[in-house]
């Protein structure tokens, strides 16, 4: 494994001494997560995606499992682990929590949510990204993970929203129109 290091300049005043981060490339049996330890001067970001699954004049949401907005509707998706990239955990999440393979359907961004107050939980950045099903595969959705069920909603009849939600849907929909025009 290689290995390389160095110095990062300390938070505090510039009296203090530097600090100094090390950090090796993981073997192939190794994963990022095992072999870092993470310590900063500064507090981090979570990041997370969400899915917005469209079929015909449907959106596909979950309801939740867990606090906070437990027993709201909310889009699919979750939390991004430290190995993945953003398409690696929103393929996962969608996954885990409706049991739909997105990898072979065309994922449109719809945009980064970062407003500092989305998330009771700390400071959460989250990655959208759209698609659309065909009817056909709308009926292998099945709920699963934190999801206790899921449920098609008309786009022009929706129920209250966990998060922002509301807002990462009304962007979707409205680039989608654009691009129909």
């Amino acid at each position: 494994a290689h290995s390389f290091s160095w110095r990062v300049p300390s938070a505090r005043q510039s009296s203090s001494p530097n600090r100094q981060i090390s950090i090796r490339k993981p073997s192939s049996k190794q994963s990022i997560r095992s072999m870092t330890k993470y310590t900063y001067d500064y507090p981090m970001p979570s990041v997370t995606v969400d899915a917005v699954i469209l079929c015909c004049d449907s959106i596909l949401l979950i309801q939740r499992r867990d606090d906070p907005f437990k027993g709201y509707w909310a889009l699919p998706g979750g939390f991004m682990n430290i190995e993945e990239t953003i398409k690696e955990a929103f393929l996962r999440e969608t996954m885990e929590e409706t049991n739909l393979d997105l990898s072979w359907f065309n994922l449109m961004e719809v945009g980064v949510f970062d407003n500092p107050s989305r998330d009771d939980r700390g400071r959460v950045i989250s990655f959208a990204f759209s698609t659309r099903i065909p009817i056909a595969d709308s009926a292998l959705a099945k709920a699963g993970d934190d999801a206790t069920r899921l449920s098609w909603f008309s786009i022009n009849s929706l129920p209250n929203l966990a998060f922002d939600h509301e807002q990462i849907i009304n962007r979707a929909i409205n680039q989608r129109k654009t691009l129909n025009k």
